[in-house]
């Protein structure tokens, strides 16, 4: 090997040396480069993250599914939506999801044999299925509340069942006057008793869910009288009635309060806020109602109040007014039932007549019996003796027509004479 071959050798040993060299000093710069790069963005992210308002984080976890059964009590207002809206304002990690089966003046039955409610029903699945019967139903004495409103209740609730849903009942509000058109002398707080107390009956005997919307109606009613529920009808709630629906509502599908929530349905603060608070006693008890009741009466004597007076003293004009018709139309009732059963009574009372083929007074006497329509039996005294034998002992002179009325006897015929023994023998058969 001569001395140029091996002085070109060592050359490229040296080259080939500093090439590695310069490959791993770079090796080594990229990596710290990217660990530099990583420690310095890990405080950023974490800052990111504390930076993120909690309302504003996406929902976790799956919807609250429910389907809402009822009539225009639920619709007015869309009282669904305004238990979503809560929801939603109150950042609750599950958003409330509805469903509506809803049609005006429908009942429990209507929605059942109308089948809808069971196809939707089938599109679930469901969280739970509020039910909301007709407002008067659940009001009506037991046999009719029975035949009209639990049995169709009943098979819901197995329908729901079947879909693994829980069955809730909607305990709706009476109406602002009562329900004059079952009961004669009825008024708000005698008719939510006994909505309340059906409402009740059936959820305990199917074990469901119960949402005392009338019981805290009642409440708001007797802590704050300015504060209007209803609808100028008084039956449909207004957007304050449908509120306090919602918060309550909303109190037992989450379990929480709705003290302080932001959403107040466009309401005045301060009515929002007592709504809300009826509505927290479905989730910190009734100590809330109690509590409540006493600050506002306090508030209501200290203040004097005299606009509430007067609305009181017109309220009890106006209850004293309906009383007063109320009677009026139970003693009309009264008395057409009295001349009805003395005019049935008539039907009642046994007549017999004795009569002979030949009598043409006997004749006369039918007639006129069979014209009014009564019931009587004749007797021919010419071809029965045993008929006659009994003639004889209620007019031994044997005449006819011998008329037998009630206990009364009368010999001949005087339609005048008749009607008057007819009229003293009714007492006797009321």
């Amino acid at each position: 090997m001569s001395r140029i071959d091996a002085h070109r050798r060592s050359l490229l040993l040296l080259s080939l040396l500093f090439t590695l060299g310069a490959v791993g000093l770079d090796h080594q710069r990229r990596t710290a480069d990217a660990a530099e790069a990583r420690a310095a963005s890990a405080p950023r992210a974490a800052t990111n993250a504390r930076a993120v308002p909690k309302a504003q984080a996406p929902a976790q976890g799956r919807p609250l599914r429910v389907l809402f059964v009822g009539n225009g009590l639920t619709s007015a207002n869309d009282l669904p939506l305004m238990v979503a809206q809560l929801a939603r304002a109150a950042g609750e990690p599950r958003p409330f999801f509805f469903e509506t089966e809803l049609k005006s003046a429908a009942s429990l039955q209507t929605h059942l044999e109308e089948v809808r409610v069971l196809k939707r029903l089938d599109e679930g699945p469901w969280d739970a299925v509020v039910l909301q019967e007709q407002s008067q139903r659940l009001g009506f004495l037991p046999r009719l509340r029975e035949k009209r409103s639990n049995s169709y209740a009943r098979q819901l609730h197995e329908e729901i069942g079947k879909v693994g849903a829980r069955t809730v009942f909607f305990e709706t509000f009476a109406r602002r006057e009562g329900d004059f058109t079952n009961f004669a002398f009825d008024a708000y707080r005698v008719m939510q008793q006994r909505v309340s107390e059906g409402y009740r009956l059936i959820a305990i005997e199917l074990e469901a869910e119960l949402v005392q919307v009338g019981t805290l109606w009642q409440w708001v009613i007797e802590t704050r009288p300015a504060l209007r529920l209803w609808n100028e009808d008084g039956i449909l709630p207004s957007t304050a009635g449908s509120y306090l629906a919602a918060c309550a509502f909303y109190a037992h599908f989450y379990g929480k309060s709705p003290v302080g929530n932001p959403y107040l349905a466009g309401l005045d603060p301060t009515d929002a806020s007592h709504l809300q608070l009826a509505a927290s006693s479905l989730v910190e008890g009734d100590r809330v109602l109690i509590e409540g009741r006493a600050h506002a009466l306090a508030q209501r004597h200290a203040e004097g109040e005299p606009a509430r007076r007067e609305a009181e003293r017109a309220e009890q004009a106006q209850l004293d007014s309906a009383a007063l018709q109320a009677r009026r139309i139970h003693e009309r009732i009264a008395a057409d039932r009295r001349e009805q059963a003395v005019y049935l009574a008539r039907f009642r009372v046994p007549i017999r007549v004795y009569s002979a083929d030949r009598c043409r007074a006997c004749k006369r006497a039918i007639r006129y019996m069979q014209r009014a329509g009564l019931s009587y039996e004749e007797l021919h005294v010419d071809d029965d003796p045993s008929a006659a034998a009994a003639m004889a002992k209620l007019n031994p002179r044997g005449s006819v027509p011998t008329i037998e009325v009630g206990s009364r006897t009368m010999i001949g015929w005087d339609p005048r004479r008749f009607e008057t023994l007819l009229d003293k023998a009714v007492p006797e058969h009321l």
